[in-house]
């Protein structure tokens, strides 16, 4: 039996705030963990660079203009530029 949690891409509480807010400049959000020396496969990014970005302890959360949110752990982002 697989069990998958999404706790850590829950909406923050207004307790958590974000440690760091913008608008983007460069946002390289990966299919899955930006690979380590020595891994095997291939790591595919989408650039997103319009929108808002929150950076919270243990995730990102990018909201594109048109509302699409993507929340992933820090480790899926190869870039995250914003102003």
């Amino acid at each position: 039996m697989l069990l998958v949690s999404l706790a850590g891409c829950a909406p923050p509480s207004q307790a958590n705030s974000p440690l760091a807010s913008g608008q983007i400049v460069l946002c390289v959000l990966g299919d899955k963990p930006v690979m380590r020396a020595g891994e095997m496969g291939e790591w595919r990014g989408q650039n997103i660079t319009q929108g808002r970005v929150d950076i919270y302890e243990r995730v990102i959360i990018i909201t594109e203009p048109n509302g699409t949110k993507h929340c992933a752990p820090h480790d899926w982002f190869k870039e995250v530029s914003f102003k």
